[in-house]
């Protein structure tokens, strides 16, 4: 542990100047990455970065935080520091599974906290080794509170406000996926595609494999046009084609996942977040679940449903995948509407998350 920590301070880029005065923080440099600020704060220019990785460390922030507050719990007094110099109307971040985000306010309470969920991976439960439930417990016992706290937090659902509200203290908007919400969409139910979502993780593939070879022999029998959506870039295409030893389909690189998906006139999905924001767009998907995706989708509801299933045999799948084809567009979005409000919901290019941002920045727009 020590050694993977000194490995990371000896590579990271050493920074000797004083933070500047920002109005908003960026916290971690991978939610910078993701680019859910530029929609979100469209017309704001002057950000600054908090490096959670240790990408860059800050030497004059250390070293003040090390004079003021000695090495005891340096990582939060660094943060402290690092906040009292930028002095920032907001902190912002779209990586809401890290739980000292929402320490921050509790640190350096003169500024906004917002946190914006980007995927599901923060499960509450004991069975969870690395669980954000229990982690910000910690925290929060830590700095002598009963929970953590934010000023808004946007989450995909209902579900995930009540439970992160035993945690968090924090006004919740249950608002969908910022890059979902800022895509419009098109359903072509009546064209010829079918589209599956990869997640090509290890412990996995070999379930994935046997999913994806019935449902290639079903489009082939069906003759339908099957793609894959990748989780990888277009450099990864030769490990997908040849670990899935099939031809005659199409592989799809995720950063077009947003423009694909409205070509399909289907999208069929295992643990991928992607599956439930087609869905939240009216999209007809199908849920293959695995163990692990009922684990990180919370699920609570029952094993088989009209178009989500647990049961991988060949003559289940086709059964499914025959169902959701066949029904008509209209009885689709009310079949599908009960699912669509639990697991993600859908602000149109987030109005609603804008208008809670631009109340807190006493502007007229974000």
């Amino acid at each position: 542990m020590y050694k993977n920590l000194f490995i990371k301070i000896i590579k990271a880029k050493w920074i000797f100047k004083r933070p500047k005065n920002k109005k908003i923080l960026i916290y971690d440099y991978q939610a910078f990455v993701k680019g859910t600020h530029k929609i979100l704060f469209k017309n704001q220019k002057k950000f600054d970065f908090f490096y959670t990785r240790f990408e860059q460390i800050n030497f004059y922030v250390l070293i003040v935080a090390v004079v003021n507050y000695g090495f005891k719990n340096l990582s939060i007094s660094y943060r402290k520091t690092y906040l009292k110099f930028v002095k920032p109307k907001i902190v912002f971040t779209s990586l809401d599974h890290d739980p000292m985000f929402f320490a921050l306010k509790i640190i350096y309470p003169n500024a906004k906290y917002i946190s914006d969920q980007h995927g599901f991976s923060k499960v509450p439960g004991k069975n969870w080794k690395s669980s954000f439930f229990f982690r910000c417990q910690n925290i929060a016992k830590k700095l002598g509170r009963k929970k953590l706290e934010a000023d808004a937090c946007f989450v995909f659902n209902n579900f995930e406000k009540i439970w992160m509200s035993k945690i968090i203290d924090s006004k919740f908007y249950p608002y969908g996926n910022t890059v979902n919400n800022n895509s419009l969409n098109k359903n072509n139910f009546n064209n010829n595609k079918i589209l599956f979502i990869s997640t090509y993780k290890d412990k996995r593939l070999k379930v994935e494999k046997k999913l994806f070879n019935v449902i290639y022999n079903f489009s082939k029998k069906n003759k339908m046009q099957l793609g894959l959506l990748s989780r990888h870039d277009e450099s990864f295409e030769k490990y997908y084609r040849k670990f899935y030893n099939k031809t005659n389909w199409k592989y799809i690189p995720r950063n077009k996942s947003q423009k694909v998906m409205n070509e399909y006139s289907i999208i069929l999905s295992t643990e991928s977040t992607l599956g439930f924001e087609a869905l939240s767009k009216k999209k007809k998907c199908i849920f293959f679940l695995t163990p692990y995706a009922k684990k990180i989708f919370n699920w609570r509801f029952k094993n088989e449903g009209f178009f989500w299933t647990c049961n991988f045999t060949i003559l289940n799948i086709e059964k499914v995948i025959k169902r959701v084809l066949a029904i008509k567009t209209q009885n689709w979005s009310q079949k599908s509407n009960f699912l669509r409000n639990e697991m993600l919901r859908y602000d149109k290019f987030n109005k609603k998350k804008k208008k809670v941002i631009a109340n807190m920045l006493k502007i007229p727009n974000v």
